[in-house]
């Protein structure tokens, strides 16, 4: 038994590592255009045109919609399909499952400062491709080919470990799909906005949102236990996971009486399982709603001003 989960650990640890070499792209012709704009003479005119062009895109986007990514996980899924190990494979998709429905509910519920829309990440190319409809997610995460997505204006949504130093500056949207990103990571448990290229946003547009509640901090990295459904299909076992809304209170809440929680039993029909508190529903809340009131606030203090669109200084990089 040992064994095998020392086994399914350097899986996850070279999947990672895959994982990251693939986004690691050398810089290529069409970068060197855009220098650094840490450096001191292009940081002036990049400090001066982020305020115009926040300003737009908060605009834009409060007509328009969010896209919030949600994963798949697909290449640790298929490698330990293919090692065997279906057990491994049920666990991974279960974790992924509520983690998606946490933050899809913890969205619909918190954000509103404008439409929402689901997408999982390996739609994303799709989606900048210009298509619409057939790629959008129902509250079961299931593809609806019913949803359409009529806003033409659209930012990303995606969470992860990492969030990028960028050091691209801005660039012209006729050359914007051939730069991408070359700052190095930070570790980041938050969700960053990007544009429709995959470039992240800049201030003062709130380009990352983390879910930090001090009131729920007393187990930040805590792995919580609850079950959830097991039922019969023509294709074996599945699971039901219906989002607990007051889950995390309803924990402090016996804490804070001396209590413990009641122990959690499997069953035929129940079985048992752990998610990281940052995943979990109240704490996705926090995270949205703080990325709603950022947003309010730069459209208040950043009014929009139809003069962007003629400013040749700043129109080429509204999109």
């Amino acid at each position: 038994m040992a064994a095998k989960y020392v086994s399914c650990f350097f899986i996850l640890m070279a999947l990672n590592f895959s994982l990251k070499a693939q986004t690691s792209v050398e810089p290529d012709n069409s970068a060197k255009e855009y220098p650094d704009y840490k450096n001191e003479e292009s940081h002036k005119k990049f400090y001066k045109r982020r305020k115009a062009v926040a300003s737009w895109q908060a605009e834009q986007l409060k007509k328009g919609a969010l896209v919030v990514v949600l994963k798949t996980n697909q290449l640790l899924i298929n490698e330990l399909k293919k090692r065997g190990q279906n057990e491994l494979v049920f666990k991974k998709s279960l974790e992924l499952y509520i983690e998606n429905k946490n933050l899809m509910f913890g969205f619909i519920d918190s954000y509103k400062f404008s439409k929402i829309y689901f997408v999982y990440s390996n739609s994303v190319d799709s989606l900048r491709k210009g298509l619409r409809d057939g790629i959008f997610l129902d509250t079961n995460l299931k593809v609806n080919p019913n949803i359409v997505m009529n806003e033409e204006y659209y930012l990303l949504l995606q969470g992860g470990s990492f969030v990028a130093n960028s050091t691209i500056g801005f660039v012209k949207e006729d050359t914007a799909k051939y730069v991408t990103e070359h700052g190095s990571s930070k570790p980041c448990d938050c969700y960053a906005l990007y544009n429709k290229y995959g470039h992240q946003v800049y201030a003062p547009m709130p380009y990352i949102t983390t879910a930090v509640n001090y009131g729920l901090a007393w187990s930040y990295f805590k792995r919580f236990q609850f079950n959830y459904k097991i039922k019969e299909t023509a294709n074996g076992k599945e699971f039901e996971y219906y989002v607990d809304k007051r889950f995390l209170e309803k924990q402090k809440e016996y804490k804070e009486k001396g209590m413990n929680p009641p122990k959690l039993k499997s069953s035929e029909t129940l079985g048992i399982i752990k998610v990281q508190k940052l995943k979990m529903y109240e704490w996705v809340v926090f995270a949205a709603q703080d990325l709603t009131e950022k947003l309010e606030q730069l459209s208040e203090k950043y009014p929009f001003n139809s003069g962007l669109l003629t400013d040749e200084d700043v129109k080429y990089f509204l999109y």
